[in-house]
């Protein structure tokens, strides 16, 4: 029995060495070439089909997508310093500047705008406004109000 417990340790032991000499492995040129044109797929296929509209969209779902696993797009974002969540948030907040920003933008509900822009709610909209912008979306929406007919009084003659 000792001896047993004795081999088990010795197991993990290695396996811990081996664990921790690969995390400290760098990806070599052609490793990091594949990760940034993954990279570049998962970007274009978000905007594209405009994924980040729905809201329950997960990692699985994503990577499903762009015909990898889970967990090479989660390390592609980790290598990248995000996180899911955050990356697409980083979308959607995109798309509640760019509806704000149509001419239609300053009769928006903000509901409306979190549920057209993939949000869970209003309130998670407003959390990643004021992570990324520092502004609600009522402070975002008066910002480009402001925007809008300052740039209308430069064009004036």
């Amino acid at each position: 029995m000792a001896e047993r417990r004795k081999q088990r340790s010795e197991r993990g032991f290695l396996r811990s060495l081996f664990h921790r000499n690969r995390k400290e492995e760098k990806p070599d040129a052609a490793q990091l070439r594949r990760e940034d044109e993954l990279f570049q797929r998962i970007e274009r296929r978000i905007v594209r089909k405009e994924l980040y509209r729905q809201k329950h969209l997960s990692l699985y779902i994503l990577a499903k997508e762009v015909g990898t696993n889970r967990t090479y797009v989660s390390n592609i974002l980790k290598h990248k310093g995000l996180t899911f969540s955050a990356y697409m948030g980083s979308f959607r907040v995109l798309k509640v500047i760019q509806l704000l920003s149509e001419p239609a933008g300053n009769d928006l509900d903000a509901g409306a705008v979190a549920d057209w822009c993939g949000f869970m709610s209003e309130r998670t909209m407003n959390y990643y406004l004021t992570v990324s912008l520092g502004m609600t979306f009522t402070m975002l929406r008066r910002r480009i109000v402001l925007l809008k007919e300052y740039s209308r009084v430069e064009e004036m003659p």
